[in-house]
């Protein structure tokens, strides 16, 4: 057996892996450390791991572990390999499967499922994460291919803060830090405009708050580039991204009852459990799941079964909420760094009101008939915080102050709907469906 891992060039896991490293020598286990250009964000860094498995595979005649470059060995797995299968992952709450842990049979079964999933990566532009991929391709795939699937204990692949089963192998999630403070603004061919600006004129180009381009200085080739891939304001040096259409509001998947989550520390303990304890939508689906700012990428890390929605109002965000595969809602001034989501809507914010208040108007204006609100910790009766989640990044509120006046404007925005302030709390155990 030989213990496999990709790290990013330049990337925060080049530091991280040492750890792995450690755990690994202390085991007596060999560690192949693979390295692989940043392909520009998280997500389509997540897609190399098929690559680096592939790889691996054809180069090495040993079965093979796989382990995220942030995870660290706790005790021996040798005991594993007495098991029949060709690929083993476990499928948390039995139905997400995690792919930070995969024991990997060398044989040409697997090597074929390893292709049929790279090749499933690069079709989808390396837009949608690696295990969500990999899920699929084994449920359609994996009969005709005789693959043997063995769903492992969550022991293997245990995330530090997510139950106290006791681990043998723990994943630390330094993707919340990476997936927070990356960019996230877009499509790879904006991607790729977006690198050549930096790296041709990036001593001349400057991008606003709203999301436009300006030059310092005219500049023929600069200025030739942004008229063929942007829109020029008259005969200024500045220019906007040429924006999809914006969807009618009405359009939204709007259901009776939705849930509403901020960014209070609670936010760190949630998971796809507390979004399934109801179901009162028209159509018998799982309720809406409203997401203010950067909140939607911790849920969307969980992988709910519910319909998601992200909403940003603040300016100073820029392009930072943009979801991995969930519709947008935006104060229409955000236009540009949106420009390319399909699923984008728009509103015109009010004077003064916050994101959450703005929201609820809107869900309330759709016929939305009663709100859970989930870690909004500082309207809490009991426990009440105006600390921000662990997850989010941020130092603690500023102004308590600001947070007291909020809650009056959020609990007057309620009027009219049936609400509840839950507090939201660790699940022990996993593995145990509610």
């Amino acid at each position: 057996m030989k213990v496999v891992t990709f790290v990013t060039e330049g990337s925060l896991y080049v530091k991280e892996v040492e750890k792995l490293q450690v755990s690994c020598d202390a085991l007596g286990y060999t560690l192949e450390i693979r390295q692989y250009p940043d392909r520009g964000n998280w997500t389509a860094n997540t897609c190399i791991k098929a690559t680096a498995l592939r790889e691996a595979l054809a180069e090495y005649k040993c079965d093979i572990l796989y382990v995220d470059a942030d995870a660290v060995i706790k005790e021996p797995v040798d005991s594993m390999w007495d098991k029949e299968f060709d690929i083993a992952v476990h499928y948390l709450e039995r139905m997400t499967l995690l792919s930070g842990t995969i024991f990997l049979r060398n044989n040409a079964r697997t090597r074929i499922l390893l292709l049929a999933w790279e090749a499933a990566c690069l079709r989808e532009g390396y837009t949608q994460p690696d295990q969500g991929v990999l899920q699929r391709i084994i449920q359609e795939e994996g009969t005709d291919l005789g693959i043997r699937l063995l769903n492992i204990d969550y022991k293997y692949t245990k995330i530090f803060d997510l139950g106290d089963t006791k681990p043998a192998i723990e994943h630390h999630q330094l993707s919340r830090v990476v997936r927070m403070n990356e960019p996230r603004c877009v499509t790879p061919i904006q991607q790729f405009r977006q690198n050549v600006l930096r790296e041709r004129y990036g001593n001349i180009v400057e991008q606003r708050q709203d999301g436009a381009y300006f030059l310092k200085r005219r500049h023929s080739l600069a200025e030739s580039f942004l008229d063929k891939h942007y829109r020029r304001n008259g005969r200024d040096l500045l220019w906007f991204p040429i924006a999809l259409p914006a969807k009618p509001l009405v359009d939204l998947p709007i259901t009776d009852h939705v849930y509403m989550i901020g960014k209070g520390p609670s936010l760190d303990n949630i998971t796809r459990h507390h979004l399934a304890m109801r179901s009162v939508s028209r159509t018998g689906s799982s309720d809406l799941v409203v997401c203010l700012n950067e909140s939607i990428h911790a849920i969307e890390a969980i992988q709910p079964n519910n319909p998601l929605l992200a909403v940003q109002q603040d300016m100073c965000l820029l392009g930072k909420c943009r979801p991995l595969y969930s519709p947008i809602l935006i104060h229409e001034q955000l236009r540009n760094w949106y420009s390319d989501v399909q699923e984008r809507y728009e509103f015109k914010p009010v004077r003064g009101a916050v994101t959450a208040v703005h929201t609820i108007l809107i869900l309330k204006s759709l016929g939305v008939r009663s709100i859970t609100l989930l870690a909004f910790d500082a309207l809490l009766e009991r426990g009440a915080s105006t600390e921000y989640a662990k997850v989010i990044g941020h130092g603690p509120g500023t102004n308590p102050d600001r947070f007291a006046q909020q809650k009056n404007a959020i609990l007057e925005a309620l009027t009219g709907v049936q609400y509840s302030v839950s507090p939201v709390f660790p699940l022990n155990n996993p593995g145990v469906s509610l």
